[in-house]
């Protein structure tokens, strides 16, 4: 009971800071903020862990094991990322010492650089994978040798990717990264196939070690320069934004926004009713002036033609037409003169 007790806080806790960090989202139109995109990440997969840890603990022993076992993993996961999240959002309020807060900004600038690095990192690692895979999926001569015995050495290419095993070319060439080399990854057979696909693995880690990685060091190092030249400057910037955050805040820190979204939310119901009313009496006090308008055109043209009085409108009409035509007599005369 004491740890549903827990997670039900958490979930409070997580629910309240959603609702602000989707509020401060929303309100950010010409750029997208990466804090409040990072604390919505973190409370919804807290939320989720929490709630998934709550409907596992009721579970009764009609479930089976094996569903309950899934569920707590998959909860375990949830929670385990979302803690990370939340413990290395830290750095965030790094950002109003003076003494970290350069190192914070550092630290989100050089991320950039990372994404562009990666984004190039992972079009070579698709390219070479199918490569590779697809020369050493065919069937090979093994050598007559007690290197085939050893465990150490088998083909890891000869499928794509397996989800519950270490083996696959998708695997094998992503950890190698952190350790390159190994050519034992390709078996022990023997054969121009092979020696191709030594060829393929073998450019891959030049350009994963000799190429991207002092790629990445330059890159960062050019963004660690350029932050120092305007170190103050750039931490008072990330301060004050840190301060007109709470500034602005108009509403109750967690968890009692809870209640100022109630509060709100049905303030927004009452505002749209009194919107559609508002409506409804606009919709009739145009139909009622267009009533009276159309009314008194017909009132005035009745007025017009009406015997009381001394000229009608039919007596103008026919006053016109005999002007008009003396006129074009009077001008066919004259023509006739000339």
């Amino acid at each position: 009971e004491e740890n549903i007790h827990f997670r039900l806080v958490i979930i409070t806790f997580s629910l309240s800071h959603l609702l602000r960090d989707i509020a401060r989202f929303q309100q950010s139109i010409k750029r997208i903020p990466f804090w409040e995109f990072y604390s919505i990440v973190t409370d919804v997969l807290l939320i989720f862990g929490a709630s998934l840890a709550i409907v596992t603990s009721e579970f009764d022993q009609s479930v089976s094991s094996s569903v309950k076992q899934d569920l707590e993993q998959t909860e375990a996961c949830f929670t385990g990322i979302g803690v990370t999240l939340a413990i290395t959002k830290l750095f965030y309020w790094c950002q109003l010492s003076s003494w970290l807060g350069p190192l914070a900004i550092s630290i989100k600038k050089v991320f950039r650089d990372i994404l562009m690095v990666t984004t190039a990192y992972l079009l070579f690692y698709l390219a070479f994978n199918v490569g590779i895979q697809y020369i050493m999926s065919v069937t090979m001569s093994t050598k007559d040798s007690n290197n085939c015995t050893d465990p150490e050495i088998r083909n890891q290419f000869s499928s794509f990717f397996h989800l519950n095993a270490t083996e696959g070319a998708l695997k094998t060439a992503l950890w190698s990264l952190f350790d390159p080399g190994h050519p034992e990854y390709l078996g022990c057979a023997y054969g121009f196939a092979r020696t191709t696909a030594l060829t393929l693995w073998a450019a891959y880690q030049i350009v994963n070690i000799i190429i991207l990685m002092n790629l990445l060091v330059a890159l960062m190092n050019n963004t660690m320069a350029l932050i120092n030249k305007d170190k103050e400057k750039q931490w008072k910037f990330y301060r004050t934004e840190i301060w007109l955050r709470f500034l602005n805040d108009k509403g109750l820190c967690p968890p009692f926004n809870i209640l100022d979204a109630l509060i709100n939310s049905f303030k927004c119901i009452d505002a749209q009713e009194n919107k559609n009313k508002k409506k409804k009496e606009e919709k009739v006090k145009t139909k009622y002036i267009n009533l009276v308008s159309r009314l008194s055109r017909r009132y005035l043209r009745h007025v017009e033609d009406s015997d009381a009085n001394d000229a009608t409108r039919e007596d103008l009409e026919n006053a016109k037409r005999n002007i008009l035509n003396h006129l074009k007599r009077k001008e066919k005369s004259v023509r006739q003169k000339d």
